[in-house]
């Protein structure tokens, strides 16, 4: 664990992440997204919490849910689970596991 500002340590963590737990101010998801996807690791798996609830911070999850799923190579699916969680995964198209 490191104790800091997010995206800065996102964007000097040289990578590769093998897992992203996203569960900071809403406003950050999609900066951080933008910060960690180059550095995501094939099969790399984002877990973001709170996707449904609470309701003021929808305006952002749709941004950052938008973000995901327009990389052709991000799988994702919205999990009714307590408040909500989005999982995506990494998965090339050339990926052999396919």
């Amino acid at each position: 664990f490191r104790c800091g500002d997010a995206l800065a340590m996102l964007v000097a963590d040289p990578g590769p992440w093998d897992f992203v737990l996203l569960d900071i101010w809403k406003e950050l998801y999609l900066p951080c997204f933008e910060a960690f996807y180059p550095k995501l690791s094939e099969e790399g798996v984002i877990a973001a919490d709170n996707m449904i609830e609470p309701e003021m911070a929808r305006p952002e999850v749709r941004a950052y849910r938008a973000a995901v799923q327009a990389k052709a190579d991000m799988q994702t699916a919205l999990l009714p689970i307590g408040s909500g969680i989005e999982l995506a995964v990494k998965w090339s198209a050339g990926n052999p596991k396919l």
